[in-house]
């Protein structure tokens, strides 16, 4: 007895649906490489594109859902304060000059 066609057509429909459903958890690196960005930057940005962090504390390893990556760059972004970036080792400081030669 064979099985028949259409259930078999069925049960593979519905493996598909439960597969886009299931979570495909990324690493950090895999996340920028499919965005074409730094770690870092993944990093600076993980509570926005959605990271999952597992473990407890703040050294936990960060995952990420592609579907909800690729929907968070979708959505309209709330406007945030920016955090001031850290200076790097070497780089130039603006400077104040003195106002030589101005008139009164």
């Amino acid at each position: 007895m064979s099985p028949d066609p259409e259930l078999v057509e069925a049960i593979a429909a519905r493996v598909v649906e439960l597969s886009r459903e299931a979570p495909t958890l990324m690493t950090v690196d895999e996340v920028a490489a499919m965005l074409q960005v730094r770690p870092e930057w993944v990093y600076e940005h993980a509570d926005e594109l959605g990271a999952y962090r597992l473990g407890s504390g703040t050294k936990g390893r960060l995952r990420f859902d592609r579907h909800r990556v690729l929907g968070r760059l979708e959505a309209p972004t709330v406007k945030r304060e920016r955090r001031p970036r850290k200076q790097r080792p070497g780089a130039s400081r603006p400077v104040e000059l003195l106002p030589i030669g101005r008139k009164r």
